[in-house]
């Protein structure tokens, strides 16, 4: 690692060998060779770490930097960015580590262990950041209407007033 062969990519003759087709007129050449060429998808692997690795730091210097991100993120989003932050770390570990020990099955269960608890963080931290449309429509009605006369308690239209999450209005309920 990181070389493969003998540059950052396998020779030319590996990456698209004949030998992977399977019908005479080789119209299935490039996606067997992109599933089945070992050489192919080992650095179909590589760059898709390595475009995971990237995305996930530049999130984290997203989340931490940008004053509108820092100001938006809650506490658990935040903590959720580092999470992954994290997990992506351990994840390239275990995986530059497998290759660099030749693949003992501990060491490539582990990154594939790894694999699955970077997409569960990815998971959670989706689940802290992202908002129904419906619950934001709600929220900008409820703030449209706060500083409007009559307000009631929990920030409704007049007493007794209450949020309709059906069709996003306000309906009276009478006690």
């Amino acid at each position: 690692f990181p070389f493969m062969g003998n540059g950052l990519a396998p020779p030319s003759s590996e990456l698209f060998d004949a030998h992977y087709s399977r019908h005479e007129d080789r119209s299935d050449l490039w996606w067997r060779n992109m599933l089945e060429n070992p050489s192919l998808v080992q650095l179909d692997h590589r760059v898709l770490a390595t475009t995971t690795f990237c995305a996930v730091h530049a999130l984290w210097a997203y989340a931490r930097w940008n004053p509108t991100a820092k100001r938006l993120l809650g506490a658990s989003a935040r903590s959720g960015v580092a999470l992954v932050l994290g997990l992506v770390w351990v994840q390239v570990t275990l995986g530059v580590s497998t290759l660099l020990y030749l693949v003992p099955t501990p060491l490539a269960a582990a990154h594939q262990a790894g694999a699955l608890a970077l997409l569960s963080g990815m998971l959670v931290l989706g689940s802290r950041v992202w908002v129904p449309k419906r619950a934001m429509r709600l929220l900008r009605l409820r703030m449209s209407t706060a500083g409007s006369k009559g307000m009631g308690v929990g920030g409704a239209r007049g007493p007794g007033a209450v949020l309709n999450a059906r069709n996003g209005g306000v309906e009276r309920v009478v006690a």
